[in-house]
């Protein structure tokens, strides 16, 4: 995961989006669940 040193648990912040159907906006947090292989993030 290169450039990125966030981990399982870490608290993160939304900087920006460009997924027109998402309520979520810049500044919203969120708490790192998953990472794949890829480096994808999921975040609740």
């Amino acid at each position: 995961m290169a450039g990125c040193s966030a981990r399982r648990g870490s608290r993160i912040r939304l900087v920006a989006t460009s997924d027109p159907y998402t309520d979520r906006g810049p500044g919203a947090l969120g708490t790192v669940t998953r990472i794949d292989d890829l480096g994808t993030l999921t975040v609740r």
